[in-house]
């Protein structure tokens, strides 16, 4: 009984982890969409915000396909294809529509008040091309469905095999640029690491390190990203999408740290990281309108302190009442196929 405690014991922590990375890169998520606002109401420029803006969006979405990727070839397995196919689908896609025909209405309703534009063709284009921030879901719906058939299709034999190919493509399609297709030049930017993530679950039972040498590693990864960074906004070289080795030593650097701060609240916004995705901007870019159109708020610390707390607590309240009142259980489940976020 004793040895089987320490091996759900042991299970759990290599689970949890990846939640608190997850909570991590969440709030590095909002910060950036946050910052990104501000810029584009012309509240924050110059190079503060353009190498800020470059240090964020080098890593913070890599990291959640990388994440993605780690519990893949366990819950292909655990399903079987036509079953974890389904349940992809049934769930991204579904919360995909639900949230850009949600972002969109809203974003009519208050033209006049918003840094873009939206108008009722942009409905019919979610089909094609996702709107603001559902591009994740859009492209990591994509991958989940290329991979699923990739690694069902060869016997365990070839595993190794098809992940070394599938990882040189992955390089590959991160270095090249597809302009002219927005959806695609998402899928060859972020493919590469979510085919690290399934390296990372085949490999991760060999790790020995222990909380002390994950503290120095995590000393260290800082110090390497510090570098990597630094010298690529001393040389300009500022387009994230194109780089590999900023984008590996970010994900390292959290991975790190979240194996050394072992903090609740980092897991429990972990749990429910992909609701804040959804609904982040709603609430963040709320406060900034209510802040800078009615109170004519221009100081950009008061806007990010407003900004994150709306961005983060906003979705989470919004969460709540969803589970509290059937007629909002639509935002983050899908009724029909009884399928919610934490499936």
């Amino acid at each position: 009984m004793k040895a089987k405690n320490e091996k759900i014991k042991k299970e759990s922590s290599k689970i949890e982890w990846v939640y608190r990375a997850k909570g991590l890169g969440i709030l590095l998520v909002v910060a950036g969409h946050i910052l990104r606002g501000l810029n584009n109401a012309n509240l924050f420029s110059g190079s503060v915000f353009t190498n800020i803006d470059y240090v964020l969006y080098t890593f913070h979405m890599p990291l959640f396909f990388f994440l993605s990727g780690i519990f893949f070839l366990r819950s292909l397995k655990k399903r079987g294809l036509k079953s974890f196919l389904l349940n992809k689908v049934n769930l991204l896609l579904y919360l995909y529509i639900i949230w850009s025909i949600i972002q969109l209405i809203v974003q009519v309703l208050l033209n006049k008040y918003i840094n873009g534009h939206a108008d009722f063709k942009d409905f019919l284009e979610i089909l094609y091309l996702p709107k603001g921030q559902m591009w994740f879901l859009y492209v990591l719906l994509l991958i989940f469905i290329i991979n699923a058939f990739i690694f069902s299709k060869f016997s365990e034999g070839y595993k190794n095999f098809i992940l070394t190919i599938s990882i040189i493509v992955g390089i590959y399609l991160r270095v090249i640029t597809i302009e002219d297709y927005y959806v695609i030049d998402k899928l060859s930017a972020n493919f590469l690491f979510f085919q690290l993530g399934i390296m990372w679950s085949m490999l991760s039972f060999k790790s020995s390190l222990n909380s002390v040498n994950y503290f120095f590693a995590a000393i260290a990864m800082v110090l390497v990203f510090t570098a990597v960074t630094y010298f690529n906004i001393n040389n300009n070289r500022l387009d994230y999408d194109n780089q590999i080795i900023a984008a590996i030593v970010g994900i390292l650097l959290i991975s790190l740290i979240s194996q050394v701060i072992k903090l609740k609240t980092l897991y429990s916004l972990g749990k429910f990281s992909l609701q804040i995705y959804l609904a982040h901007i709603l609430f963040a870019s709320g406060a900034r309108i209510f802040l800078h159109k009615f109170l004519n708020v221009t100081d950009i610390y008061l806007h990010i302190i407003a900004g994150i707390t709306f961005g983060v607590f906003g979705p989470l309240v919004l969460v709540r009442i969803s589970e509290k009142y059937k007629i909002f259980k639509f935002l983050f489940e899908n009724k029909i196929k009884k399928i919610n976020v934490t499936d």
